[in-house]
């Protein structure tokens, strides 16, 4: 995957303007924003392993609270001074967390029989998918530095996906000496470049929506790909029994749309 988020991220930079100029302060934000998304699916793989899916994927999916936060309180895209603003971005973020956590508990497959984590199991479960739901939202924080000194969302897109790469093959190379794990397949090679390839082409447009509407925004709007992801899995995967998760199924996607509303009210 590693691979297919080089490419197309070394291409949209390139395409768009050549080779990006930048300082070397800059390119050492840009390069450590994709360490720190890489380690946030490191983070993210590893509870999935300690507590399951179901347990995990809740925890991570609060990364759009921890975006709201950076926006409000770091570049200051919303102001007490204008408290209507900032109650719909808040309640928007809220609601988009909620819709995410109830589809990603329909979309999650139970965890297998058997007896619960214990303590410390558990504990480090919940540790990983916090750093995942941080590390997916705080590299934000040096997009957005750089955004204000002039870079472009496709610059910062070249640099980070530099980042990303490399780590993600240290990663990779760590985890085949530990697990002893053979080659993958051809197959399985051409799905993850494809996979990779595909996050850089999503990242284009979530860079741009940053310039344009802001952190606080961008990233609880982004956090509804467990819509699109729920939607896969009922009509393509035939993964969800809707007749036994038709609850959260609905309450999902109502909260969603809520979401969505008072976010589009906050930016007027």
């Amino acid at each position: 995957m590693g691979w297919g988020i080089l490419v197309g991220a070394e291409l949209a930079g390139f395409i768009s303007s050549g080779v990006p100029r930048t300082t070397l302060i800059q390119y050492v934000l840009m390069f450590s924003s994709g360490l720190l998304w890489s380690t946030g699916t490191l983070g993210y793989t590893y509870a999935v392993e300690l507590i399951g899916l179901t347990r995990s994927t809740p925890i991570k999916n609060t990364t759009a609270i921890f975006a709201t936060a950076y926006g409000i309180i770091i570049f200051h895209e919303f102001s007490a001074n204008r408290p209507l603003p900032l109650a719909m971005v808040s309640l928007g973020s809220i609601a988009v967390v909620g819709a995410a956590t109830l589809l990603g508990r329909a979309s999650a497959p139970p965890d297998p029989d058997g007896p619960p984590p214990d303590s410390r199991r558990f504990m480090m479960g919940v540790i990983w998918s916090l750093w995942a739901a941080f590390a997916y939202s705080a590299y934000t924080i040096p997009m957005k530095v750089v955004y204000n000194q002039g870079v472009t969302p496709l610059g910062f897109l070249f640099y980070m996906g530099q980042g990303c790469f490399v780590g993600m093959e240290l990663m990779a190379l760590y985890a085949s000496r530990k697990d002893g794990r053979g080659a993958a397949t051809r197959r399985d090679k051409g799905l993850s470049l494809i996979a990779g390839f595909t996050w850089a082409v999503a990242s284009v447009c979530a860079n741009l929506a940053v310039v344009t509407i802001g952190i606080a925004i961008t990233w609880p709007v982004s956090n509804l790909n467990t819509v699109v992801a729920v939607a896969y899995g009922v009509l393509v995967f035939k993964e969800i029994d809707v007749s036994a998760h038709r609850r959260e199924l609905w309450a999902g996607l109502a909260m969603a749309v809520l979401g969505v509303v008072f976010l589009a009210v906050a930016t007027f």
